[in-house]
């Protein structure tokens, strides 16, 4: 009878013994799975300045926030399933979610408007610059127009591809102006009498036979910061005449017989003469 009650429970212990991995591994089973890869929601959103969006994310641990460009959009927390995303300025943020575990799921939050770049430009008279206009979601497909107040003597604009160019023509100072749907850009331009360094110049030739009608090229070496800073100037035209004005190289041309002397100088600096 002992030995039957021995056997009985020998087995009994047995049994419970190869029965616990069971249950824990039907535990395990229970426990929710992370999923291999995360999801925003929504994803990709467009947003107006000054409107808020939530973004949630399927993680089952902690998720850390953060977005690429914070003058662009700003974000309610930094950790949670969920944040709120709201919109500062026209442009686009990527904002990505990043779990303890190395997951990481990111969306890109476009904020509609337009942007110039510069937002001020500064030129010399006779020189050029260039705008660039970047436009955001419900701005990225409208017509764009521009203008320039005052509309003459200081510079003149021309629409291209990527925004427009800008050519100084006068001195003083304008507004140009990009109106795209509703939204409406500007930039302040200055235009001023650029200030020339003083430079020696050395020409290739200090004496220049020619025939009326007859041409010769002149070189002028300088460490100017331009070419265009070597200014050519004739004592009498009737005799000869110098074109470009300005530059490196310059075509003399004979107009009568006779004697002149031509002249070249950078700033104020030392007068070269042929």
């Amino acid at each position: 009878m002992e030995k039957r009650l021995f056997s009985l429970f020998l087995t009994l212990a047995l049994l419970l013994t190869l029965s616990a991995p069971a249950r824990a591994s039907e535990a395990q089973d229970e426990t929710p799975e992370t999923p291999e890869t995360l999801t925003i929601s929504p994803l990709n959103p467009t947003l107006a300045q000054g409107e808020t969006q939530t973004l949630t994310v399927d993680a089952t641990e902690d998720v850390t926030w953060s977005v690429s460009d914070q003058k662009v959009a700003s974000l309610s927390a930094e950790t949670g399933a969920s944040v709120t995303v709201t919109a500062l300025a026209a442009g686009q943020a990527e904002v990505t979610a990043a779990t303890q575990s190395g997951k990481l799921a990111s969306c890109m939050v476009t904020v509609s408007g337009i942007v110039l770049t510069p937002t001020s430009l500064t030129l010399d008279r006779n020189d050029s610059g260039s705008l660039t206009l970047a436009a955001y979601g419900d701005a990225a497909d409208v017509e764009r127009t521009w203008t320039i107040d005052p509309a003459e003597g200081v510079a003149t604009i021309e629409r291209v591809s990527t925004g427009c160019d800008v050519q100084a023509v006068g001195l003083g100072d304008a507004v140009i102006t990009c109106k795209v749907g509703d939204y409406t850009a500007t930039c302040e331009l200055k235009v001023a009498e650029r200030v020339v360094p003083d430079a020696e110049v050395t020409l290739s030739q200090t004496a220049l036979v020619l025939k009326p009608g007859g041409t010769g090229t002149l070189t002028a070496t300088s460490s100017a910061e331009r070419a265009t800073d070597i200014k050519w100037t004739v004592d009498s035209t009737r005799i000869a005449t110098v074109s470009p004005a300005a530059g490196d190289t310059v075509t003399v041309t004979g107009v009568a017989t006779g004697e002149t002397v031509l002249k070249a100088q950078v700033g104020g600096g030392p007068v070269a003469r042929c």
